[in-house]
């Protein structure tokens, strides 16, 4: 059985390591380097700071008096998120920044209106203008929450599109030669019922070829399955990894071509140097835009951590040296699962805001009803602690790599180590002493030195 599975493999070439597409895409590279670089392949890496898009208030905007000590500064801070989105021509963020701009002002009504309430409770006011704004209050805070909802709702919609639809690696999560055979037989009868979901991946011919040789494997030892499964994972985050980077982190020859045909068309009386500065400008800020984007969806440090590592594990990943592809394959499932972590962690802060906002705005509309006071309080109560689990939940494990909260930095310096002096063949301890001659000093200095070394490493693990 082991012969005829061997020799399955090799009359098939399925799989097979791909030194000719090594070769190939050496050629394209030197090919690309010799070419107008004007209109090659556009990339760079940029920080995390320049990849910061614009995002409302973490504690979602509850109607209330309060709210009237965060309005003005959100009321700057989404005005330069639109002035932002309009020089970057990015409309999600014109989206995002003009709906919070929008309930910062049906906020600030909502406010004012409550603090008339409450100072009516205490004493009567008898203008009847302020009176009937007063009674207004509810309808802006039930605008306010309509608001906030479908601000969130198209945010955790997008988060689900790009979670769901992109480069989610659950298809091949737990799939390698330790499955049972009765596992592997479940795994290929859900690739055969949903093949252009599973072999998206594969060329025409390995399509039709995988399935039957895994078949036959069956059987096989489990070494010869996992030559067939490491070359189909390969494959798997090869494709998706090259999407990414397509959508994400470079821009292709097209649309390179498309902003200098833009550039000649708008600046045509510019230099030749002046319009080359020009036209890298623009490739610049349209690339910057693409990762913003991503960082909208992620995170920006997330973002600025893959452009760094995603072209070189591509390119090992056509490599011939089988041990090379395996460690880029690690890697870049490794890059794929921490961008499906933080994509579902900001799916889960607009849910958390989703349902504190709907628990605020059934509080508003039961306190108009003829319901006891003590009902709505409850409600109000509820969704503001809701709402400041989203707030904690937002500093504390948004910005780490796996679900746990960010730890407190470590400091560099220990605040007391215990004074050693030197004596062979160990140390030992002793009582501080004003004075050290040259010999005693030198193995503290290790010792700090070694200090701080693990707690690098510390930090390197966490």
């Amino acid at each position: 059985m082991t012969s005829i599975a061997s020799n399955t493999l090799q009359s098939k070439n399925l799989f097979t390591p791909s030194v000719n597409a090594y070769s190939s895409a050496q050629n394209n590279t030197e090919h690309n380097s010799n070419e107008d670089k004007s209109i090659g392949v556009f990339r760079k890496i940029f920080n995390k700071d320049e990849l910061k898009p614009y995002e409302g208030p973490v504690y979602p905007n509850l109607p209330g008096m309060t709210s009237l000590l965060s309005d003005p500064f959100d009321y700057i801070h989404s005005m330069n998120g639109i002035k932002k989105g309009v020089i970057s021509k990015d409309h999600e963020e014109v989206l995002d920044a003009s709906s919070r701009f929008l309930g910062v002002h049906i906020s600030s009504l909502a406010g004012i209106g409550a603090t008339v309430s409450f100072i009516n409770r205490h004493k009567e006011i008898h203008n009847s203008g302020l009176m009937a704004f007063s009674a207004l209050s509810l309808f802006f805070g039930l605008i306010l929450c309509a608001i906030e909802m479908i601000v969130e709702s198209i945010s955790a919609k997008r988060q689900g599109q790009f979670i769901y639809k992109n480069f989610s690696i659950n298809d091949i999560k737990g799939l390698d030669e330790n499955m049972s055979k009765a596992d592997l037989t479940k795994w290929i009868k859900k690739v055969e019922k949903n093949p252009e979901r599973y072999l998206e991946a594969l060329t025409s011919e390995e399509v039709l070829n995988f399935i039957p040789t895994l078949r036959k494997l069956l059987d096989s030892p489990k070494a010869e399955v996992k030559v067939l499964l490491d070359r189909y994972r390969e494959k798997v985050i090869y494709s998706k990894l090259k999407k990414l980077s397509k959508r994400y982190f470079q821009l292709n020859p097209s649309e390179t071509t498309q902003l200098k045909e833009l550039s000649e068309k708008e600046f045509p009386k510019l230099s030749k140097e002046e319009s080359y500065i020009k036209l890298e400008l623009m490739k610049e800020n349209a690339l910057k835009r693409k990762m913003v984007n991503l960082s909208r969806r992620i995170r920006p440090w997330c973002v600025a951590e893959i452009s760094g590592e995603i072209h070189e594990v591509l390119k090992n990943l056509t490599s011939p040296n089988q041990k090379i592809r395996e460690n880029a394959a690690i890697k870049g499932a490794e890059i794929l699962k921490n961008i499906d972590i933080q994509a579902k962690k900001k799916l889960l802060v607009h849910i958390i805001g989703i349902i504190a906002i709907g628990i605020f705005a059934t509080g508003l509309i039961l306190s108009s009803l003829a319901v006891p006071f003590l009902v709505p309080a409850i409600l109000f109560g509820v969704g503001m602690t809701v709402a400041l689990g989203r707030y904690l939940f937002y500093r504390k494990v948004l910005d780490s790599k796996r679900w746990h909260v960010i730890p407190k930095k470590i400091e560099e310096t220990p605040k007391a180590l215990p004074i050693r002096t030197y004596s062979y063949p160990k140390y030992r301890v002793s009582k501080p002493r004003t004075h050290y001659s040259r010999r005693p000093f030198y193995p503290y200095l290790e010792e700090l030195k070694r200090y701080h070394r693990s707690q690098k490493l510390r930090h390197a693990i966490k």
